[in-house]
């Protein structure tokens, strides 16, 4: 199992060069859901938010600013964030909900009309194991690290 793991590169160069498949090799900003009734917009918090920090980017405000135009006048967002495991509660929770908050004002900056509702749910609701087999899984655990944002897919 381990020799299919090997890639050997000894070969000619040409042998050596891998193919590039980039659909599907990089993560966005945020990944969105649509039903009939609502959408969810995940906003992954690696990519807004330094380790154990709140403080937005100048450039993932910007970020978030874009993603408000599908969102319909006036509407009713739902933001919520959420951390991994490591910490536990007492740091978990009031970073998920000053990250949700930070998001929240980038919005109101934004879009003025739209009606906020904000909640930190520190590691609950992981979206992704956060060890796998009793070890650390970073994948899973860079996956529950996350601000959502949730509103009707119509105006009402």
């Amino acid at each position: 199992m381990l020799d299919d793991a090997v890639v050997d590169l000894a070969g000619t160069a040409r042998d050596a060069v891998l193919p590039l498949v980039v659909e599907g090799s990089v993560t966005g900003v945020e990944r969105t859901v649509e039903t009939e009734e609502e959408t969810v917009v995940t906003l992954t918090s690696d990519l807004l938010f330094a380790f154990g920090k709140a403080d937005l980017t100048p450039a993932s405000s910007a970020a978030i600013a874009e993603l408000l135009d599908g969102v319909p006048q006036d509407a009713a967002v739902e933001v919520d964030g959420y951390t991994d495991s490591l910490g536990g509660d007492e740091i978990n929770l009031p970073l998920s909900e000053s990250r949700a908050q930070a998001v929240a004002d980038a919005i109101a900056a934004a879009r003025p009309d739209l009606v906020l509702t904000v909640e930190g749910h520190g590691s609950a609701d992981p979206v992704a194991p956060n060890e796998a087999d009793g070890a650390d899984n970073p994948g899973g655990r860079a996956q529950n690290r996350r601000v959502e944002l949730t509103y009707p897919t119509s105006p009402a």
